[in-house]
């Protein structure tokens, strides 16, 4: 396939900014193969070119204005990479430039006002340009300026760094003439009749150059590039005047990408914002059968429009979960028991445990959203005949033990959303357990993360074997698995709303944290218990769909990368 062909189906072949960026590194892989212009016999060859830049050279350094070349070992066949098209040569760029050098120490250089502004990499941006900003420049005065001319920038001069970000590129333009560079660039002046200014820029951006380049960055703390090791990096060099040609073609073809980035940037926040908005609408109408199913109806229309990338799955999870503990994704049926009866139950059988007393009714003021009719809001410790929290074994004299010689140790990197990562078993003393009794897990416990970056990620623990937390973990343990439904609540917290107090209750925003008594005050809306166990069940219908829907995407994705990293192959083959 050719890269004319490519242009063509441009908007078939590219969905994503990283295909954008893919395609603009092969544009610049086959300008330097010669691959990306057809050659015109009638040039001159670049082996004439050579031969120019050498007699001039030699000049200038009889005059004193640049110093000797330090000397260029011959091009081996093994750094020759690809055949050149005739007319073409392969080149040391120290053979083909004015000047490499780099200013030798920081002296004289401040943070004055005025004064001859000193290039720094900071101010390189990403797409060559230099910036114009003086305040954040350094500057030398103009006496020690002088002292130093051959890093005195011209016009077109490229400034690239040496040290820490190596080659990172910018172009000198009118106003930045005369400017020095900092000791971590390098000023690259060159005969502008020989060496086309921006041939040598995107050569020193694409793969062929950065290669070439890293060849001979020196391996330190922090990576860097002598001046004389940089003049070492094997150019190949065009005639002048396909030089100007291959620039004029790749910009014109970059003209494209961008564009074509810009329009899958902007459509790509219409789809997200399309997204969010849809699923706000349906979180934010009434219940079956009024507004509701017009939201929904709207979504089901509209799915493939709306959920195009892996990453619009997520939100539409958290939405079914919201969906589902507000009542909206079920009915309830006239043989419930209503929600006010089973919350009676519930409290007589904690009063049977003599454990926690009960909490004040949820205020109106707390509600976060209306309920449907049989529904009850109630205080998540009214629920519940425990809930604590784990402790370090290291606060308690434990130590970590190997597995098979104590017992499970839980902690919140094995809490995840919906269940247990038990991918990294944590085991101490069995000690410990005697030491810290209330914390001993029991199958079906639901524990939550309640400190650091994981807050809030709630799972049950299903697990048969013996096993404590400690102190990043939460253990909620339901009074009566036959009047409340574990799973269920599991939804709940995993929940927008529950994530939303979690939010509002942190006691410490350095390091977020909830507290025992913050979690006992959460208001849960509870649904008469056949509810409930239906609500868990068409929630996990749903997420399974949508568990196949990311994975088909995913694939699908997948599928177009390897196509689109196919046809750039063989566009540069």
């Amino acid at each position: 396939m050719t890269m004319s062909l490519v242009v063509e189906h441009f908007d078939d072949l590219l969905a994503t900014p990283e295909d954008v960026e893919q395609v603009n590194r092969v544009i610049l892989q086959l300008a330097m193969q010669g691959k990306l212009v057809l050659q015109d016999p009638n040039d001159e060859p670049a082996s004439e070119l050579l031969k120019r830049v050498q007699i001039k050279k030699q000049r200038l350094i009889e005059d004193k204005t640049i110093a000797q070349d330090a000397k260029l070992e011959p091009i081996t066949p093994e750094e020759k990479s690809f055949d050149l098209p005739h007319g073409w040569v392969w080149s040391r760029l120290g053979s083909i430039t004015k000047d490499i050098t780099r200013y030798p120490t920081f002296y004289g250089m401040e943070h004055l006002s005025e004064g001859v502004p000193v290039i720094r990499g900071e101010h390189i941006n990403l797409d060559g340009t230099i910036s114009h900003e003086w305040n954040n420049y350094w500057h030398v005065t103009p006496e020690i300026s002088s002292q130093f001319p051959r890093t005195i920038t011209e016009k077109n001069d490229l400034i690239m760094m040496v040290r820490g970000s190596i080659g990172k590129l910018g172009f000198v333009d009118d106003e930045l003439v005369g400017a020095q560079v900092s000791p971590n660039c390098i000023r690259i002046s060159y005969f502008d009749t020989e060496c086309f200014p921006k041939y040598l820029f995107y050569f020193l951006r694409s793969s062929a150059g950065k290669s070439s380049i890293q060849e001979n960055v020196r391996s330190t703390a922090i990576q860097t590039i002598k001046a004389s090791d940089f003049e070492a990096t094997v150019v190949p060099l065009p005639p002048f005047a396909e030089q100007q040609r291959i620039v004029a073609r790749v910009e014109e073809l970059f003209a494209q990408t961008r564009a074509l980035a810009k329009e899958l940037a902007h459509s790509q926040i219409e789809l997200d914002g399309l997204n969010k908005s849809a699923l706000s609408h349906l979180l934010a109408s009434e219940t079956p059968p009024g507004e509701f199913n017009q939201h929904w109806d709207f979504i089901a229309e509209h799915f493939d429009l709306l959920f195009q990338t892996p990453e619009h799955v997520a939100p539409l999870r958290q939405s079914i979960l919201e969906l589902a503990v507000r009542g909206k994704l079920t009915r309830r049926e006239a043989r419930d028991q209503s929600a006010k009866e089973l919350l009676k139950r519930v409290g007589e059988e904690k009063e049977k445990t003599g454990k926690g007393k009960s909490l004040l009714p949820v205020k109106d003021s707390e509600k976060p959203f209306e309920i449907p009719e049989g529904w009850e809001w109630a205080r998540l410790q009214d629920l519940t005949e425990t809930i604590t929290k784990g402790s370090s074994p290291k606060w308690q004299g434990v130590e970590y033990v190997n597995k098979g010689e104590g017992v499970l140790f839980i902690t919140s990197k094995n809490v995840g959303q919906f269940s247990l990562i038990t991918d990294e078993e944590t085991y101490v003393e069995e000690k410990f357990n005697e030491i810290e009794p209330r914390s001993i897990l029991k199958k079906d416990d639901i524990l939550m993360n309640i400190v650091g970056a994981s807050i809030g990620r709630s799972a049950i623990y299903n697990l048969d074997t013996v096993a404590n937390i400690n102190q990043a973990v939460c253990l909620i343990r339901l009074v009566d698995h036959d009047l409340l439904d574990k799973d269920y609540f599991i939804l709940f917290f995993n929940s927008s709303t529950c994530i939303g107090y979690m939010s509002d209750k942190q006691v410490d925003n350095a390091r977020a944290n909830l507290s025992m008594g913050n979690i006992a005050n959460f208001a849960i809306p509870v649904p008469p218990l056949a509810e409930q166990e239906r609500i868990v069940k068409r929630v996990e219908q749903l997420l399974s769909l949508c568990d196949a829907l990311e994975a088909g995407l995913q694939s699908a994705e997948e599928e177009r990368g390897r196509l689109v990293a196919a046809v750039m192959a063989g566009v540069g083959g």
